[in-house]
């Protein structure tokens, strides 16, 4: 399962994002409290467009690494290799 997170804070303080990192924490959008409507579903909406893109990115890896498998065995199986 793949989960993207937004963090809201009461205090943004600059070693967080790094931290979060650091943690392997899949932080997309950090928001600082109090966070109003407008602000938040804006938020959602960046952080659901860059999931998508992530996930497409994804697949595309997964098929290069599958086409380079398959042309590994392809050359295998000429003796290319």
């Amino acid at each position: 399962m793949t989960v993207s997170l937004i963090l809201v804070t009461s205090s943004v303080r600059l070693h967080m994002p790094l931290l979060s990192v650091d943690a392997g924490l899949p932080i997309m959008a950090y928001l600082m409290k109090p966070v109003n409507e407008q602000e938040l579903l804006a938020t959602l909406q960046v952080v659901m467009a860059r999931f998508e893109e992530q996930q497409q990115v994804l697949q595309h890896a997964v098929g290069l690494e599958e086409q380079l498998a398959t042309r590994k065995l392809a050359d295998r199986a000429k003796g290319v290799c």
